[in-house]
C-alpha cells in the first residue's frame, strides 16, 4: 500500500539562450530528483519558510557560476509546476555543466548534471524547470 501511495517526482529543464543576434533553444534535459525533495514537499505543505523553492543555480563542474532567485512560478497542469528565471548577460559567461533547483533553507530539490552549454557576456539564459508529481 505504501508504494501505491508514494509520491513520485520527475521533470525536465528547458534552456533558451537570447542575445542581440541570438535566439536559440539549447534543449530539454532530464533532472534527477534529490532525497531532499520529500522533506521540501512535506514542509511546503505546512507552509514552512525553509521549504520554499526559490533559486536556480548553474555550475561548471564544482564551481558555482551564478545562483539566481526564481522570477516566475506557475502551474502548467494538474500535476505539473514550472519554475523560471533568467541569467542576465552580467551574471556569468562561459560553459555550464550542471543546474540545481533549490529550496535555500534545505538544499537541492533536483539536479541536472548532464548540461552542455555556454553563455557569453552579451547573452541571457532563460531556464525553465518543470516538475511533475505523479
Amino acid at each position: 500500500m505504501k508504494d501505491i501511495l508514494a509520491i513520485r517526482f520527475k521533470g525536465s529543464v528547458y534552456l533558451h539562450k537570447k542575445g542581440r543576434n541570438t535566439d536559440l533553444f539549447l534543449g530539454k534535459f532530464h533532472n534527477d530528483i534529490q532525497p531532499n525533495a520529500k522533506e521540501i514537499t512535506a514542509k511546503n505543505l505546512i507552509g514552512h519558510p525553509s521549504a520554499v523553492i526559490d533559486t536556480i543555480a548553474l555550475y561548471n563542474g564544482i564551481n558555482l557560476l551564478a545562483s539566481i532567485p526564481i522570477t516566475t512560478k506557475s502551474i502548467v497542469g494538474a500535476q505539473e509546476m514550472a519554475f523560471e528565471t533568467t541569467f542576465s548577460p552580467t551574471d556569468f559567461n562561459g560553459d555550464f555543466t550542471e543546474g540545481r533547483l533549490i529550496a535555500s533553507g534545505i538544499g537541492a530539490f533536483s539536479i541536472v548534471s548532464n548540461l552542455v552549454g555556454n553563455k557569453s557576456d552579451s547573452e541571457s539564459l532563460v531556464v525553465t524547470w518543470n516538475i511533475i508529481i505523479s
